[in-house]
């Protein structure tokens, strides 16, 4: 017998005592179970991981398609340099690969 992608399933966890406080605070917070609160945070990170990709894709097909885009390059600069990325690891490991990306395609031998 398969299960549907739908149908519930139990899954045994160990995570610290600490941990655990936490869920706990945050499920009463939000008056919910604490298996509810902790599919909702791993659902919602997976959520975000999403977001982020397409942030990165968005990002970079502005970065590379000049025009406009080339107009409002030096205002993201400043902008970027204002913004604390250090916080955020998946937004710099984006910038990175932007950046990355297009010092390779700046390269004359990239060029064709």
């Amino acid at each position: 017998m398969s299960r549907k992608p739908t149908d519930p399933v139990q899954l045994k966890l160990r995570f610290s005592e600490k941990l655990r406080q936490r869920i706990e605070k945050a499920a009463l917070r939000n008056n919910q179970s604490m298996n509810t609160e902790i599919v909702r945070r791993l659902e919602e990170s997976f959520g975000r991981e999403e977001l982020n990709e397409a942030l990165r894709a968005a990002m970079w097909q502005v970065l590379t398609q000049g025009g406009l885009a080339e107009a409002l390059k030096p205002l993201a600069a400043q902008i970027v340099e204002k913004i604390d990325v250090s916080k955020f690891d998946h937004t710099k490991e984006a910038f990175r690969d932007i950046e990355a990306r297009r010092e390779l395609e700046t390269k004359p031998e990239n060029k064709s």
